[in-house]
């Protein structure tokens, strides 16, 4: 063995073999390492022992056998250090960019595991292996003796022949030369791993949204929301393509002292694209068969409907409506509705493989078209046997309202002999229930014409409902005027006398009576026309006498002349109810009369009338004339005291005078001149005497009123002249 052009570690021999793991290349030169230490120790070392204690040999130095020995154990020492020093530098040496075609080929990778993108081993841990084979070699000749933490001992010839003391020898490397070694090789792998690492993070930049919860997210909500079958087909075919791309990225690549073993991520990957399309997939069927079944079950409605027999005419319009609907628009849509899903079918068959009961739902779907149009034909006899049972019904309803209208034609007529006016409840309430009929009826006829419409026949009509709503409406009209003036009337007797008002009591009757006439001269005009046709039909017959009044007639007159006769009594109440009325003046009519005529509240318009007024009203109305000019009198009197209420006398300062002087004042000047003359005028008045001498306490200022003209002048004087002397 010849100990200085040993080699520890041999990586330009496993060049040949390729790519390599260099984990397992740090473990393999480790072992290596290990079995050469024993070769050399059991070879070498023990060849150098048996050397220097050949008895030949020890004869001549017996004394100087101790310093032989450590001169041995040196120099054992150094031969060692010196062959680990060269191979850790010819290990370096390996590792200088110059020389990098000599190494084996780091086998790296790109690994998709858990979601995430990733190459191994990593940087870190291939710096570690390559720094594993290097420590390795500085490792090296290390013997049991050897504490963890211990520098590199070799023993001494003396400790190996078995001296009690246990020496050893320096065979360390020195630690410059380990610490450069280790520099060169952590250059190498940074240098070497900058370009896989490039690789990997374009697969990051392209394609991590795989894997981050993007796609993910993205699909989700593309789910929940409204898609057509087109716009599945898109997304799942961008997944698709996303997917061959990936599978197109070359397995391996090589870049400089690596090979980038790429096949399980790109594997990886692609398997993430296909199960986002194969999860759309999914979805688009579920969707496709969910909208098979509603089609189905919209043909399935239609279906059942149109076989239902009809029970009544609205069953028979709704359903005419109905198929109607279907034959124009509604089977259009369907059919529409199984064209489009005949096509989503085709497309599906490009991704997806239907069951059994898929296929059997898409063979009853195609043939739904052709199977409601046999029902269609179905209906068109159910519907014509059932609108045969419907026209001979509808006639008997024709029948039955006839009849019906009949008597009510009856009853209509006996209103007209309807005379007695203190039974006019009695004809409202009879009018009400006749009216009442005669709605019903007219629904009736609304409700038959919807059936002949129906069944296509022409709608009949009957002109007598018209007339007779005509003229329940008039009577219910007379008869509702009767009765309200009948409580007006009552109310006006006996209500309370001194609350009536002559003028609006004879508006009110005005009213009345010519609302009774109009219909006086309607009834009039209609028993003309009715006497006309009369003599038209019986030309032969001779002239009738002329006619009573009918009862209805009669019912207005009566009712025209009661509201003239209380007319008569307009007069006095107009007299007597006169709101400038006071006690002098009911103590002067009552002294006219011989008796008290003074009113109070229990006082009615009957009792009045029952004392005989008549004869003293031209001097009742001399008295009621003269309160009222008094009453006018007294409210100028009210009139021109509130005007005092809302004026105001304001004064501010003279300049600096120190003086306030009044301002505004010619306003208040012309309201006091103007009630002047008014008081002046009044005081002229033949009507005055009654409150003449509140008039005078008015004009002189000494009422109590702050507003009293005389006051006021007095008070305005007092201020306004120094003003005046102010303002020379």
């Amino acid at each position: 063995m010849t100990f200085f052009t040993l080699v520890l570690v041999d990586l330009p021999g496993c060049r040949h073999s390729g790519p390599v793991n260099y984990g397992s290349l740090q473990e393999k030169m480790s072992e290596g390492c290990r079995r050469t230490e024993e070769r050399v120790m059991k070879v070498w070392y023990h060849n150098v022992i048996h050397l220097l204690t050949k008895k030949e040999y020890m004869d001549d130095i017996t004394d100087a056998l101790e310093s032989f020995y450590n001169c041995a154990s040196t120099l054992i020492s150094n031969q060692m250090k010196a062959m680990l020093q060269r191979n850790v530098e010819e290990l370096a040496e390996l590792f200088e960019p110059r020389n990098e075609h000599l190494l084996p080929i780091f086998s790296l990778a790109l690994t998709f595991d858990d979601e995430k993108i990733e190459m191994y081993p990593p940087s870190h841990d291939l710096e570690e292996y390559v720094l594993g084979i290097l420590n390795s070699i500085t490792t090296t000749m290390q013997l049991e003796l050897k504490c963890d933490n211990d520098p590199q001992r070799v023993p001494t010839i003396q400790s190996w022949l078995g001296d009690n003391r246990a020496s050893y020898v320096d065979a360390q490397v020195p630690a410059p030369i380990q610490s450069w070694a280790q520099d060169i090789l952590k250059a190498c792998v940074c240098r070497n791993v900058k370009d896989p690492e490039k690789h990997l993070n374009t697969y990051v930049e392209k394609y991590d949204w795989l894997v981050n919860g993007t796609a993910k997210a993205d699909v989700e909500k593309f789910m929940e929301e409204e898609h057509s079958f087109d716009e599945y087909n898109k997304r799942i075919e961008n997944f698709h393509v996303l997917q061959y791309e990936i599978l197109s990225l070359p397995k391996e690549v090589s870049i400089s002292l690596v090979y980038l073993n790429c096949e399980e991520l790109r594997n990886g990957l692609a398997g993430k694209a296909k199960s986002y399309a194969e999860i759309l997939r999914q979805k688009m069927l579920s969707n496709y068969r969910k909208q098979n079944l509603q089609i189905c079950s919209e043909f399935e409605k239609i279906r059942e409907k149109a076989l239902i027999v009809p029970k009544t005419t609205e069953d028979i319009a709704q359903m005419v409506e109905f198929i109607d609907f279907i034959k124009t628009k509604g089977a259009a849509q369907l059919e529409q509705k199984v064209d489009d899903a005949r096509f989503n079918m085709m497309m599906l068959f490009d991704y997806a493989i239907f069951d059994n009961e898929d296929l059997v739902l898409n063979s009853i779907l195609i043939r739904w078209p052709e199977k409601i149009q046999h029902v269609l034909e179905l209906n068109e006899d159910i519907l014509f046997t059932s609108k045969q049972k419907g026209v001979e019904e509808m006639f008997s309803k024709r029948q039955a309202i006839s009849t019906k209208l009949r008597k009510l034609e009856i009853r209509v007529d006996d209103i007209q002999y309807y005379s007695e006016l203190d039974q006019t409840i009695e004809y409202i309430t009879d009018v009400l229930k006749v009216r009442e009929l005669l709605h019903d009826t007219e629904r009736n006829i609304d409700s038959l014409n919807k059936e002949e419409a129906v069944y296509e026949l022409e709608l009949i009509t009957f002109p007598e409902l018209d007339i007779m709503r005509e003229n329940i409406t008039t009577y219910h009209r007379l008869f509702e005027l009767a009765q309200k003036w009948q409580n007006t009337e009552k109310s006006w007797m006996d209500g309370v006398f001194t609350e009536l008002d002559g003028q609006s009591m004879e508006v009110e009757m005005d009213e009345f009576y010519r609302e009774i006439y109009k219909m006086l001269k309607k009834f009039q005009k209609k028993q003309r026309e009715l006497k006309q046709e009369a003599e038209k039909k019986n030309k032969k017959a001779h002239p009738q006498p002329k006619q009573q009044e009918s009862p209805t007639e009669l019912f207005c007159s009566t009712v025209l002349a009661q509201i003239k006769l209380f007319k008569e009594h307009i007069p006095l109440v107009t007299t007597l109810c006169n709101p400038g009325i006071r006690g002098r003046h009911w103590k002067q009519m009552s002294e006219i009369f011989g008796s008290d005529l003074t009113p109070d509240p229990r006082t009615k318009l009957r009792n009045v009338l029952k004392q005989n007024l008549g004869p003293c009203l031209a001097k009742f109305e001399v008295i009621s004339a003269a309160a009222t000019k008094e009453f006018s009198l007294e409210k100028a009197v009210q009139a021109m005291s509130i005007v005092w209420d809302d004026i105001s006398f304001n004064h501010q300062p003279y300049r600096e005078t120190g003086i306030s002087i009044l301002v505004c004042w010619d306003d208040i000047q012309t309201t006091l001149d103007d009630q002047i003359v008014k008081t002046q005028t009044m005081r002229g008045s033949p009507f005055i005497k009654p409150i003449e001498e509140e008039i005078k306490e008015w004009e002189t200022g000494s009422a109590s009123h702050p507003g009293d003209p005389g006051r006021v002048a007095e008070g305005t004087e007092l201020v306004a002249l120094p003003g005046a002397h102010l303002l020379l």
